[in-house]
């Protein structure tokens, strides 16, 4: 780090301590519960919400971007700041000393959105199909008016700063974001995920299907239906000189994280191309012990990876002794502790009832289901894994019609996709129990800690958790499983 960029994050760390935050506001969809304040995924503070959704609360928070719940952007928090959040059904509305700075977040978040539109999660069609000339443009634009937007506060230095490298940083996001993805007809990739999932699932049984693969190859080949020129493609390759070890920005920037992020897969896909044999804890081990000197990334890296195994449930027990008996701060420790201890199992206890509407916006509940087993899918229309499962989810249908147990589909796609969803179930044919989540309790997601997606959940028939987190309808494995619970009825 420059020692000027040194000199000016100690002169905002020794102006910030001096003074406290004021926050308040309403959130409707947590009244009575705790509004929770985390960082990167570690809980700064939690808040008590009264029963009319109101909360106020003076904190001491380093300058930064938190997330806060049910608020659906990061929210940049500095000392000195008086700061209402008032969350409507259709936005967020920010007042006091520190709204300026919040309100640029939600024009940039906007601007992008507008610019640069996303459907299931990835670049739209037009997006992919538009040529780089246009593309490199319409980054540049975007770059440009954020810029404007940032200048025109008048607060936080370190926001400006902090927001200035954000946009660079974003610029590069979107250009690495196109390049795997121009050209690609989206429909077709879509298509492509199920098939997949088809082929692994008759790998797994020990079937060969010439046809299905024939299919699955010349769609691989069909959906690319562009090719982007070596020097266009050069432009979009921005991952090389990023610097790995910049704390400021990995801090403050989701797009720099990003970055990140991409550039550690891509140093653990080349090592596990070397070495197959090698466990993922070694990978991450190495990278961190080769590539990363900033003491404050070095210490996030071995947390996310905890956290990672955490909310995959893979070695839960031993990743938390390993982290827990290491030389790692005592703050991490007692972050990883606490999640640790909130993941035990939850199996043998009886599952908190939910209310989500279906697509004619009939309520239905866990407590209607009553005396049947209950296996439940949380996905998204966006999520190409959780697509990938629904020929498995129709099949499974089929077999237990008639039995004793109830498949649900909880869709976790945001409000402003819900016609989508309805769109997407009508055009797939999904029978079943379909079901939107969208404005309801977060209770019974909360209990599963229903972090990811696809996710699967158990109940028998009394409203006991049979499995917290349970196989793929792809694995054979559920089917014997299931096989044998509804044998006993």
């Amino acid at each position: 780090m420059k020692p000027s960029i040194i000199a000016f994050l100690t002169l905002l760390a020794g102006t910030a301590s001096a003074q406290n935050l004021n926050l308040s506001g309403t959130i409707p969809g947590i009244a009575g519960k705790k509004l929770e304040i985390k960082q990167l995924d570690h809980l700064k503070a939690d808040i008590k919400v009264e029963a009319d959704g109101k909360f106020s609360t003076s904190l001491t928070l380093k300058p930064g971007y938190y997330d806060l719940t049910n608020i659906d952007q990061p929210v940049f928090l500095e000392p000195g700041m008086t700061l209402d959040i008032d969350k409507g059904t259709d936005h967020t509305v920010f007042t006091g000393k520190g709204s300026a700075e919040n309100k640029a977040i939600q024009q940039i978040t906007q601007l992008k959105q507008k610019s640069f539109p996303l459907a299931y999660n990835r670049f739209t069609n037009e997006i992919n199909m538009v040529e780089p000339s246009a593309f490199f443009s319409s980054v540049e634009k975007f770059k440009k008016t954020a810029t404007t937007v940032v200048n025109k506060t008048t607060g936080s230095a370190y926001f400006k700063k902090s927001q200035t490298d954000d946009i660079k940083f974003e610029e590069q996001k979107l250009k690495m974001d196109y390049l795997p993805n121009y050209g690609i007809d989206t429909t077709m990739q879509r298509q492509l995920s199920i098939i997949q999932f088809e082929w692994i699932k008759n790998q797994r049984l020990g079937k060969v299907d010439t046809a299905l693969t024939a299919r699955m190859k010349k769609m691989q080949k069909d959906m690319h239906v562009k090719t982007m020129s070596a020097a266009d493609s050069a432009k979009c390759n921005v991952l090389n000189d990023l610097n790995l070890n910049d704390a400021f920005a990995y801090q403050n920037s989701a797009s720099y994280r990003a970055l990140f992020q991409q550039c550690i897969i891509n140093l653990n896909n080349a090592m596990w191309a070397k070495d197959k044999s090698v466990s993922g804890k070694a990978f991450n081990d190495k990278i961190n012990a080769t590539y990363i000197t900033d003491p404050i990334i070095k210490k996030e890296l071995e947390f996310q990876y905890v956290l990672g195994q955490f909310r995959m449930k893979r070695d839960i027990d031993k990743a938390y002794q390993e982290y827990s008996n290491s030389d790692a701060d005592k703050n991490y420790i007692a972050e990883i502790t606490r999640i640790y201890r909130g993941s035990k199992t939850l199996e043998g206890t009886t599952a908190p009832d939910f209310t989500y509407a279906d697509k004619n916006g009939d309520k239905i509940s866990l407590s209607d289901m009553k005396g049947n087993y209950v296996f439940i899918d949380f996905w998204a229309t966006y999520c190409l894994p959780c697509i990938g499962q629904i020929p498995a989810i129709k099949d499974m249908e089929k077999r237990y019609a008639g039995k004793n147990i109830k498949f649900v589909s909880v869709s976790v796609d945001p409000k402003e996709d819900e016609a989508k969803w309805k769109k997407f179930i009508a055009e797939n044919n999904m029978e079943g129990i379909q079901l939107s989540a969208i404005g309801s309790d977060d209770k019974f997601k909360n209990y599963f800690n229903v972090s990811g997606i696809p996710r699967f959940i158990l109940i028998d028939p009394a409203g006991k958790v049979v499995s917290e987190d349970a196989l793929k309808p792809a694995d054979p494995e559920l089917q014997k499983q299931i096989d044998a619970l509804v044998s006993k009825n």
